[in-house]
Parts: C-alpha cells; structure tokens; sequence
C-alpha cells in the first residue's frame, strides 16, 4: 500500500497549495484524529492498493474517511512586541516526510510554499514553484536496518 495525497477541496486556494494538485509516497497513511482547533487541512491521504502513484485507491474503511496528512495552524502567541501582527505563530505539519517520499514533486513544493507561508512570505509564492532536485537524489529506503549508518552532511555530494 502507498498513500496519495488528494489536496483538500474547500482549501484549494491557500497558498501551501498554490501549484500543488497532489503529492505521492511509498510510506502508510496514519490514523489521525483531533487535529487541534483552527487546523486548515491541506492534503487527505488516499490509500492504494499498490506501490505507484497511479494505483487504484483501496475500497473500503481505509479511505472513509480518508485521514490529514498535511495541515496548517495559526495560533496566537503571548509576546510583549507591540506590532500585533508579530503574535502569530504559524506551523505546518505532514504525516509525509520519509526519504523515498520527497520524490514526489508535489510534497516537495507543498514543503518549500510551507516555509515562505511560516515566514509570512506567502506573496512570493510563485504558480509554480521550481523544485527540481539540483542534484541526482537517491532516497534510501525507510524500514528497519536500511538505512545507511554513520554518515555526516559532509559526505553527501552537492554541487559546487
């Protein structure tokens, strides 16, 4: 089983999800339930019956109904600044997130437009924001003992 995520229909036009139709990964959809108040869910995860974004949804209670795998909060904060507009915190959270995940173009978008929405930077959101890979990425696999021990940021290959 995989998951896809299905952007949220009522959210469609929050900025997260400007250029975002939806968003794929090899991991589970988790079982989510009390999102805090005010939470504005951005992506449902649909559960598939196989490994590739476009397999066929499991019928089912799996899907009824389909879980949030990606939201937003602003919440107010208690600060001494005098501007009020500095007294919201916004966060972002996704049940997606796991290596062989970021390969999916749409999850990497909805994470980069999360970090400008965060910063209050929503209007430089492009239609489209570019999130090629400026390197060759290999995600290794999620799972128990696959994973490559040891190794620092140093050791990764960036272009110079």
């Amino acid at each position: 089983q995989s998951t896809r995520g299905v952007v949220e229909a009522s959210n469609k036009t929050h900025p997260i999800l400007r250029g975002v139709t939806s968003a794929w990964g090899p991991t589970d959809v988790y079982g989510i339930r009390d999102l805090p108040e005010g939470a504005i869910i951005l992506l449902r995860g649909q559960v598939l019956e196989g490994m590739k974004p476009d397999s066929a949804p499991i019928r089912g209670t799996k899907n009824d109904p389909m879980m949030p795998i990606a939201w937003a909060l602003e919440t107010k904060i208690n600060s001494p600044a005098k501007d009020e507009s500095h007294r919201i915190r916004r966060t972002v959270c996704s049940t997606l997130g796991a290596s062989q995940d970021f390969a999916s173009e749409g999850l990497r978008r909805l994470m980069v437009n999360s970090s400008y929405w965060c910063l209050e930077l929503e209007h430089l959101i492009p239609e489209q924001s570019d999130v090629e890979f400026i390197t060759e990425y290999k995600p290794t696999p999620f799972g128990h003992g696959r994973h490559r021990r040891g190794v620092t940021p140093s050791q990764l290959s960036f272009p110079k």
